[in-house]
């Protein structure tokens, strides 16, 4: 229901269009229901259909399709389709820069970037919890709680993880708070990192997501100690792999270093 902003005094109303950044009086817009909220000055969206980085290297940069961007006073684009952020941290996501973006991405990939539940839930505000799918890779944190990531995002339907520390609960947490069934996990750790659990549990998991939801685990090592682990981690899927209904077997496959272990 839009709020009755438009009601107020048609000073208070200019004053607020002027102190507005130009995601702040798109939003006022958007809240009131109507442009007369922000006299003199409606404020212009310009969407775009292209794909985005937005990185910082030492300073925050933001680029499309076209190269880097830089943005007069009043402009104010939309991202829609695919966001990738590199190198980014909590502090990055309050840059002014980001008053002339409104992001409303369905697909984002993290690369490099902090994921503390601070800076994704922050993300979460940022972006509506508009993604549908999120790849992560290289985080700069200890580890990852996938709660943290479904509870922010509700509409996800695909989730990819490279280089990234999980809790060993990933499966029971992704269960416990997704929204919607999954159509693509992607996930890679050590044997410690992926946690143990049973082919009962395998199976329930992969029969919640969609039909034909494909999960994918990658079994890593940093050490040998972690490679004896990861291979006989490794086998002991290939086992599970094998013990699963039919039906459910071409919908999870297991890789070891460069060797796929499949139905």
């Amino acid at each position: 229901m839009p709020y009755p902003l438009a009601k107020l005094p048609y000073g208070l109303r200019c004053r607020l269009s002027d102190v507005a950044t130009p995601l702040e009086r798109y939003n006022l817009q958007i809240a009131a229901g109507g442009p007369a909220i922000c006299p003199p000055d409606v404020q212009i969206l310009q969407t775009t259909t292209y794909d985005w980085l937005i990185c910082n290297n030492g300073t925050l940069t933001i680029e499309n399709n076209f190269g880097s961007l830089v943005f007069s006073s009043t402009d104010l684009l939309s991202c829609t389709h695919f966001l990738m952020m590199k190198n980014m941290c909590l502090l990055d996501l309050t840059n002014p820069s980001l008053s002339h973006v409104l992001l409303r991405p369905k697909r984002l990939r993290l690369t490099q970037c902090q994921t503390s539940k601070t800076f994704i839930k922050t993300l979460s505000r940022l972006t509506e919890k508009s993604l549908s799918s999120i790849d992560l890779s290289e985080s700069t944190n200890d580890s990852l709680n996938l709660t943290d990531v479904f509870l922010a995002f509700p509409q996800l339907e695909a989730f990819n993880a490279y280089g990234i520390i999980l809790t060993p609960t990933w499966m029971s947490d992704i269960l416990k708070t997704q929204k919607i069934k999954l159509s693509r996990l992607n996930i890679e750790g050590s044997a410690k990192q992926l946690g143990d659990f049973t082919v009962y549990d395998l199976a329930s998991f992969i029969e919640a997501q969609e039909e034909a939801f494909l999960l994918t685990i990658k079994v890593g090592a940093n050490t040998k100690v972690d490679a004896r682990e990861s291979m006989l981690y490794a086998e002991k899927l290939q086992r599970f792999l094998g013990q699963l209904p039919r039906t459910l077997q071409c919908r999870f496959q297991v890789l070891r270093k460069h060797s796929m272990l499949c139905c």
